[in-house]
């Protein structure tokens, strides 16, 4: 009955001291919670400077994309209007060298003489083709070289005083049809070779006039001339004419349909 009564003291000796130590240890307790909350509030301070710093970023970057986008597109403005540019020269480039060659008339099929005068060439040429000539038509004729190596006679340039002038002698010939050498009564034994008569082209008119010869022969069109530097194509005599201004126009000449 003592030694029940001496485990029951004990006993409650302990949960006595148990409860007096309680204070300290919700103090302890409080103390952790203090120092959890304040690291807490730490990192949440450091995670909402990360993340306002990675906003700044972000903005700073969206920033520069969209400078470089602007740069870009007025870049790719500034391209295409050198591109526009450029074009829009080439086109007055071309112009000017049609311009510049617009009085001028290329012969071919002329033999050649050792002592040739080429005024007599062209007179001989404008009676065979009923023109009457007057003092002032011709300005400059000579020969000029082949880019191709040939044993044909070398072109005569003939550089005439109008525009008019040259477009005389081509609309005659158009009429009279073929001509030889034979038929212009110039000294020497001719053959009896066919003379062409053209218009002076400039290089890429040249070019562009095969180009569109080849494209009008795939495509059956019987017809391809050039008048006043401008290139035009027919179907047929009572088809309707097309006008090339550039490759562009190509695409206008489409297959004949077979009957």
């Amino acid at each position: 009955m003592l030694r029940e009564s001496q485990r029951r003291q004990a006993d409650l000796e302990t949960k006595i001291d148990g409860l007096l130590a309680l204070p300290a240890r919700m103090d302890e307790l409080s103390s952790k919670v203090d120092a959890l909350s304040r690291s807490t509030a730490d990192l949440n301070a450091e995670l909402a400077a990360q993340k306002e710093a990675a906003a700044a970023k972000n903005q700073a970057h969206a920033a520069r994309l969209d400078k470089l986008e602007n740069s870009q597109q007025s870049h790719h403005v500034d391209v295409q209007q050198v591109v526009e540019s450029n074009a829009e020269l080439r086109d007055r480039l071309k112009n000017l060298e049609i311009k510049s060659l617009m009085c001028d008339l290329l012969v071919s099929g002329v033999p050649e003489l050792e002592s040739e005068n080429l005024q007599d060439v062209f007179r001989s040429l404008l009676r065979r083709l009923e023109i009457v000539p007057t003092h002032n038509d011709l300005i400059e004729a000579t020969r000029i070289r082949s880019t191709k190596i040939t044993n044909k006679p070398r072109m005569i340039l003939f550089r005439l005083q109008t525009v008019q002038c040259r477009n005389e002698i081509l609309s005659a010939k158009r009429a009279k049809g073929a001509i030889h050498a034979d038929e212009i009564s110039l000294a020497g034994n001719h053959p009896h070779t066919p003379l062409f008569i053209n218009e002076h082209l400039p290089p890429s008119l040249v070019r562009f006039l095969a180009t569109v010869k080849t494209r009008a022969k795939e495509c059956g069109y019987r017809f391809v001339w050039i008048q006043n530097g401008t290139v035009h194509v027919k179907k047929s005599e009572g088809a309707d004419k097309l006008i090339m201004n550039s490759e562009a126009d190509l695409d206008l000449i489409v297959p004949v349909p077979r009957d």
